[in-house]
Parts: C-alpha cells; structure tokens; sequence
C-alpha cells in the first residue's frame, strides 16, 4: 500500500512537471486578479464548447468571458476567504465525476480535448464544481455580512419569547406547510444526488409542540427564521413565523469584485474584439 502511494505521488509530480514545461511555452493573455489565462487554455476551452456542447458558433471572446466568469469566483474566495481547492481536492473531484456523471459522451468528449493539457481540464471544468459552492457557503455563513439581518432576528425572537402571539404583527410574518414526505434522489446538471436529510424537519418542526415556538433562531443558507408550529397530520407540518431574508448572493458578489478584484486582458487585440462585443459588462476590466 504504502509503494502505492508513492507511486501516484511520483505519477502526480511528473503530471505536474509536464504541464510546468507546457505552460512556459504558453502566452498569458489575460489575468483575475492573481489568477492567469493562457492562449492555449483559451482555445482548448473554446474547443470543448464547440465540439462537445456544440455551441459551433462561439467567439473567442465569448469563451474569455465564460473562463473569467469561472475564475472570478475563484478570485474571490482566494481573496475573501484566503481559500483554494488544492490539486489533490481537483483529483478526487474528477474521479467522482467519472464515477456519477450522467452525461459520459460530452465528458469523455471533454477530456479527450484536454488530453495533452489536463491541468486545463482540473482548472476550467473540474475546480467551478468546487469554488461554486464552497463560496455560496461561505457567504451563507459570514456573520458580518449578514450583520444587520441577525440583529433584526435577534430583537424579533426576543419580543417573541416574552409575548408568542405578537408573531402576526411583524411585516415578515409568514404561514407555510412543509411535507413529511422526501424525495430519495434528485437529479442537477446530469448529476443524481442523494436528498440529505431536511435538516428543518428533523431538528426544528418535528421537536416542536403544537403551539410551541422553537427556542433558537433557525437558519439556513438564505434565512433565519422564527418558527412556531401550528398542527400537523400524517403527511405535512403546518407552522407559522417571522423570516428574514440573508442579502442576495449576487448583489454582494458584484460589489465585492468591483471593489477588490482587478480583470485585465493582456492581449490587445483580443482586448479590443472583447470590449466590442461586452460594452456594458460590470466586470472592471483593465
């Protein structure tokens, strides 16, 4: 076991070492902050949208724009949050895609495209499956971005606990049934997930008294909330509360760029044929 390993470290090294030398033969034409973009990536990357999502008529523009897309997430949750998915996080992602994708033609497409450039591959196709989420989550959970909502939260549910039926005042109040019933599997982007447990029934609803308000703020990725449940049956719970909704990802996600993330395009002419054909792009491009 232990030569094994050794033997994939080593396999690993020289993966790295060969895309090293390849990369030095390479133009830089363009940067996301600390984050570069290469010519040859450029075109393996347009090569895959055209070939293997038959998107024919893509520019070499338009392919620019959907990597600094891509890579401007990235730049922010390396900058926000000092995070980046490592080369071994990159390996196991891709294994997993191998395993669970639901779409293998544009995948082994994908990847026969980037046969003699599979850094390319972990960075375009493989690391967005990972920096997406992982910043969503990020900001979900940022107490100071969200400062202002949990303040409004706190007051509410201290109001509440001293009088129950002032519930109805709040201009947030709302009345809402969720079913006991859940889906085992779920299908997104060619991908079948298994339906984790709905964390709101399991610790929240289903711990609740007809009548009673739950003790504690409960929070999920877009809202805290005040819960008091009403009834329930055999198949949904009935309950009513005060939601606060968390900012909006994409409002804070712009502004953060805009204040923090530097976009340059390092080739002129392709800079030129790039801001004609995005004239009104909110991305700060240098």
């Amino acid at each position: 076991m232990k030569n094994f390993f050794v033997f994939i470290s080593v396999l690993l090294f020289l993966s790295l070492l060969s895309f090293l030398i390849l990369i030095n033969k390479d133009k830089k034409i363009a940067l996301v902050d600390s984050l570069p973009i290469y010519k040859k990536e450029l075109n393996q990357f347009k090569e895959v949208q055209k070939n293997c999502y038959k998107n024919e008529n893509i520019s070499e523009e338009e392919a620019l724009a959907m990597l600094i897309r891509d890579k401007l997430e990235e730049a922010v949750l390396k900058k926000k949050y000092k995070l980046s998915p490592s080369f071994f996080d990159l390996i196991k992602k891709a294994r997993w895609i191998n395993e669970n994708t639901k779409a293998p033609e544009i995948l082994n497409c994908t990847k026969k495209t980037y046969s003699f450039y599979k850094k390319y591959y972990l960075e375009d196709i493989v690391k967005p499956t990972l920096v997406n989420p992982k910043l969503h989550f990020l900001f979900s959970q940022d107490r100071e971005i969200h400062k202002e909502e949990i303040t409004k939260i706190e007051e509410i549910m201290k109001k509440v606990k001293n009088n129950p039926e002032i519930l109805k005042s709040f201009k947030e109040y709302t009345k809402a049934t969720t079913s006991k019933i859940k889906e085992e599997k779920i299908e997104i982007g060619g991908y079948t997930f298994n339906v984790p447990e709905d964390p709101f029934i399991s610790k929240v609803l289903s711990k609740l008294k007809k009548g009673e308000i739950y003790p504690n703020i409960v929070e999920d990725d877009y809202s805290f909330k005040v819960v008091r449940l009403i009834d329930e049956d055999k198949e949904n719970y009935y309950w009513e509360g005060v939601i606060i909704m968390k900012k909006g990802f994409y409002d804070w996600f712009q502004n953060y760029v805009k204040a923090n993330i530097k976009i340059k395009i390092l080739d002129k002419e392709l800079k030129e044929k790039f801001k004609k054909r995005y004239p009104d792009l909110w991305w700060p491009v240098e």
